[in-house]
C-alpha cells in the first residue's frame, strides 16, 4: 500500500513543478511586454510633442506679416506680427506658449497660453535661414530650417 501511495505523490510533483515553471514565464513574459508597451508610449508621445511644436512654429512665421526673433529673459522668442496684433511664441516654465496681444501692449511672459510641454526653443539665423531647434522635457531635440524670402524685421 505504501507503494501506491508514494506513485501518486511522486506524479503530482512534476505537474506541480511544470505549473509553477508555467506560471513564471507567463509573467515574466507580461512584465516585458509592460516595459516595452511603455518605453514605446514614451517615445511616442515625445515625438509628437517635438514635431507637432516644430510644425507649429513653421506654419506661424510662414502665416505670419513678419517676424523677428528677441531675447527673452535667457531664452529666444519668436514675435509675430499680423497686423495690429504681435504673437510671441517662446518657452516659459516648462512649456511652449503663445501670447497674442496689441503691438501697443506689454509682454508678460506668464501671461502666455500653455501649448506643449518643453524645455528649450532656440533660433539662430544665418544668410536668411532660420534654425528653430526644440527640446522635450526628455532632453530630445529636433531642429527645422525655415527660409524666409522676405518680411523678416
Amino acid at each position: 500500500m505504501n507503494r501506491v501511495n508514494n506513485y501518486k505523490y511522486s506524479m503530482g510533483l512534476p505537474a506541480l513543478f511544470l505549473f509553477l515553471i508555467i506560471s513564471v514565464s507567463g509573467i515574466s513574459l507580461i512584465t516585458c511586454g509592460v516595459a516595452i508597451h511603455n518605453k514605446i508610449e514614451d517615445t511616442a508621445q515625445s515625438h509628437y510633442t517635438l514635431y507637432t511644436g516644430a510644425e507649429y512654429l513653421s506654419e506661424k512665421i510662414r502665416q505670419s506679416d513678419s517676424f523677428s526673433i528677441e531675447k527673452n529673459g535667457e531664452a529666444d522668442a519668436i514675435k509675430l506680427n499680423s497686423g495690429d496684433t504681435v504673437t510671441y511664441v517662446y518657452v516659459y516654465r516648462g512649456f511652449l506658449r503663445e501670447y497674442n496681444m496689441l503691438s501697443d501692449a506689454e509682454f508678460i511672459a506668464s501671461a502666455g497660453q500653455k501649448l506643449l510641454q518643453m524645455e528649450e526653443l532656440s533660433v539662430k539665423e544665418t544668410d536668411g535661414i532660420f534654425d528653430i531647434a526644440l527640446t522635450d522635457t526628455t532632453g530630445k531635440s529636433i531642429s527645422t530650417k525655415i527660409s524666409i524670402l522676405g518680411g523678416t524685421e
